[in-house]
């Protein structure tokens, strides 16, 4: 009942399929036919101010990108799945399967030699290292202590390959990377790296203060490292806030690196993600042994990488349209907007530093051998760290890999090892860990909610202010919830008026 408004054609890596446009409808057919599911082709909503022919060549530029990237791997010792396009997605652009997928499947693979990262002379001084950490010390030295000292030695690697992104886009064609940096986003994401001045100072007070600091002085990083070299202002931010927001680091933050294909993958909560990072253990592991004899997947359509480098591998089996997803990690709502620009709807508190905790033994030698022996943090101050607290809920159980892992390690300071695992049923014992947490969640709400209130009238309509007032709520949800459990600790039932059962506490 709708007449055709345009009909083009693909060229796709199976052969080539055929598009109409019916209405605001789009219909494919060919060997490619799959893509229509999850580009999400078939059914767009109605978008008044655009047509379905606008729709698809948007669609199709992205696809065409995707399939250039996918060559250029491929003559790189490197190589995508053909399963695999990216498109459309409820989280914007993004990975998805055009073909089931075999949990354990090598999806894609980078080679070394095609991760962007700095190299030769474009490294940041001691001297400059040492002006630009200055410029924001009291906000990177406070808030969560231990957690904040990696960003301290972080920076100039995040600096560093800003600035050599910065350099191979202005070469245009003529980087070896052009392929890669063309399937980039021509716009930074909503993050601090391109928010107001206002809002830039306004964050410098809040509890998350850490986060502007952070990205103040990789910015200024950038400028030093560009200096005298020719580059618009418009380019370096573009660099920076791509590389805050799509690098991934190695060898214990050693490295900052830019993982053409791996990066096009959106986010995923822990419990979200559909697949994972993988490399090969190194052949001292080994013994030089082929690495077909100890991978724990489905070796994949073209056969196991030959070369050093990292890819990515489904965690679950997917359907035809499914998501990759990778887990960027765990943030608080304003540091996942802050550093990469978007809100996660299931974002954990940032890391809570505990007060000094009534009774605990004194933390000596022997206590920080065993937490090294048992893979923990052998200092006082990270021992009283928790993290993994889910903002939306306030929820702090084991369901958090984090959350739990830093829970066997505080009830193994508290308790005897034999009983400190984070699945055994909350005791006596426990108050004192209950009564500091609910101490450090309110202390947190009152910061967040001063922090709020102070928002100058253009903030306080930004997404900045809207993502803490989350963190005030999840402070407080933290400190009822955590009150709810020493009651249910001390007399058994829950405290009159609760809405949860003493099993879910």
């Amino acid at each position: 009942g709708h007449a055709i408004s345009s009909v083009g054609a693909i060229d796709g890596r199976e052969g080539q399929s055929w598009v109409a446009c019916l209405g605001r409808r789009v219909v494919l057919r060919g060997a490619d036919a799959g893509v229509a599911q999850s580009l999400r082709f078939s059914r767009w909503p109605s978008f008044q101010s655009s047509t379905c022919s606008e729709k698809f060549s948007r669609e199709e530029a992205a696809y065409d990108k995707w399939g250039a990237v996918a060559q250029w791997l491929e003559a790189n010792e490197g190589f995508a799945d053909r399963r695999l396009r990216q498109g459309s997605t409820q989280l914007g652009r993004g990975l998805v399967v055009t073909a089931p997928v075999r949990k354990g499947e090598l999806l894609l693979w980078l080679p070394d030699k095609r991760m962007l990262k700095a190299k030769g002379q474009l490294k940041l001084s001691t001297a400059q290292k040492e002006a630009l950490l200055a410029s924001r010390d009291v906000e990177l030295g406070e808030g969560q202590g231990w957690v904040i000292a990696g960003f301290r030695s972080f920076f100039p690697r995040v600096a560093e390959t800003a600035a050599a992104l910065a350099i191979e886009a202005q070469l245009g064609k003529k980087s070896k990377f052009s392929v890669y940096i063309g399937l980039l986003p021509k716009r930074c994401a909503p993050s601090l790296t391109t928010a107001s001045r206002a809002t830039r100072r306004w964050a410098r007070g809040t509890p998350a203060k850490w986060a502007e600091g952070f990205v103040h002085i990789v910015h200024a990083g950038v400028r030093a490292l560009l200096d005298g070299k020719n580059i618009p202002d418009a380019l370096r931010t573009w660099a920076t806030c791509m590389v805050l927001s799509r690098s991934f680091s190695r060898d214990e933050g050693d490295q900052c690196e830019l993982w053409p294909g791996i990066d096009s993958a959106n986010h995923g909560a822990l419990g979200e993600a559909t697949a994972e990072h993988w490399k090969p253990r190194s052949k001292e592991l080994t013994g030089g042994t082929d690495w077909e004899s100890y991978l724990d997947m489905g070796a994949p359509r073209r056969g196991l990488p030959q070369t050093e480098g990292v890819g990515i591998r489904a965690t679950r089996d997917l359907r035809m349209g499914d998501e990759v997803l990778l887990t960027y990690g765990e943030r608080s709502p304003f540091e996942f907007l802050a550093l990469y620009g978007f809100e996660e709807r299931r974002a954990k508190l940032a890391p809570l530093v505990l007060p000094p905790i009534v009774g605990a033994p004194k933390f000596d030698a022997k206590v920080g051998e065993l937490l090294h022996r048992l893979d923990c943090f052998p200092e006082e101050e990270a021992a009283r760290t928790l993290t993994g607290l889910e903002a939306p809920s306030g929820r702090f159980d084991s369901d958090s890999v984090m959350l739990g892992i830093h829970l066997r390690c505080l009830r193994t300071w508290l308790r005897s090892p034999s009983r400190a695992d984070a699945s055994t049923p909350w005791a006596q014992v426990d108050l004192p860990i209950l009564e500091a947490l609910g101490a450090r969640c309110a202390q947190q709400a009152r910061d967040w909610a001063a922090s709020v209130a102070l928002a100058p009238a253009g903030v306080l309509r930004s997404p900045f202010a809207r993502a803490g007032i989350r963190e005030t709520r999840a402070a407080e949800r933290c400190v009822a919830l955590t009150r709810s459990l020493a009651h249910v600790v001390r007399y058994g039932v829950p405290p009159a008026g609760a809405d949860v059962s003493a099993a879910q506490l």
